[in-house]
């Protein structure tokens, strides 16, 4: 199924959490001695990640203030322990596959700070995307319609010729809020395989 112009739409893809696993939604609690994840979150600062994901914050100042009581970081230690952490989330890897060698275009549309490079430089999901939209270089992030219509515009097309991949029902909100062709809620890799048919009928089961 194309859109009213006949054009085969472009996939914008999320990472984190729909192609990748996110080291801080699994484990990233007990890798800085957290026996639970809400103590790790009541003892980390709230207000140091959105601007550290935007690009508007140094790394070594978001380190600086990663925790309230400023205690140290290991970020040697905490390189390591994100770059064995991250790994594909089962199937996706497998159906990026397919959906390149189709010729579909697609791109990786994220937020998330200079770590970026970890993944890329672990998972390599550049042999089947380009690294298109990171929040940390639009200084914009989803699901602000801002980081939506900028997308769209760098790739020379109209938002209803995009279709979103995310995992978070307020990005997949905000990307059909401001026209986008469709968004799909990632669920799995099954599922996700289902929805895509409605577009790309030849691909596989």
């Amino acid at each position: 199924m194309n859109n009213a112009a006949g054009r085969q739409p472009v996939l914008l893809v999320d990472v984190m959490d729909t192609l990748v696993v996110d080291p801080f939604t699994v484990s990233m609690y007990e890798h800085f001695g957290f026996t639970e994840h809400k103590d790790f979150l009541l003892a980390k600062d709230p207000d140091t990640w959105i601007p550290f994901e935007l690009g508007n914050m140094s790394e070594n100042t978001f380190w600086d203030n990663f925790f309230k009581d400023k205690r140290k970081v290991d970020v040697e230690k905490f390189g390591s322990y994100m770059r064995e952490t991250y790994s594909w989330i089962d199937g996706m890897q497998d159906l990026m596959s397919e959906l390149h060698s189709m010729g579909v275009e697609m791109h990786l549309f994220t937020n998330y700070p200079v770590w970026w490079k970890m993944v890329e430089e672990e998972l390599c999901l550049s042999q089947y995307a380009e690294w298109s939209f990171i929040s940390c270089q639009m200084h914009t992030r989803k699901p602000e319609p801002k980081a939506f219509l900028l997308a769209a515009d760098r790739l020379g097309c109209m938002p209803s010729d995009c279709v979103l991949i995310d995992d978070r029902s307020s990005n997949c909100s905000g990307a059909l809020d401001i026209g986008y062709l469709d968004a799909l809620k990632f669920q799995s890799a099954k599922q996700t395989r289902q929805l895509l048919r409605k577009y790309f009928p030849t691909l596989t089961e």
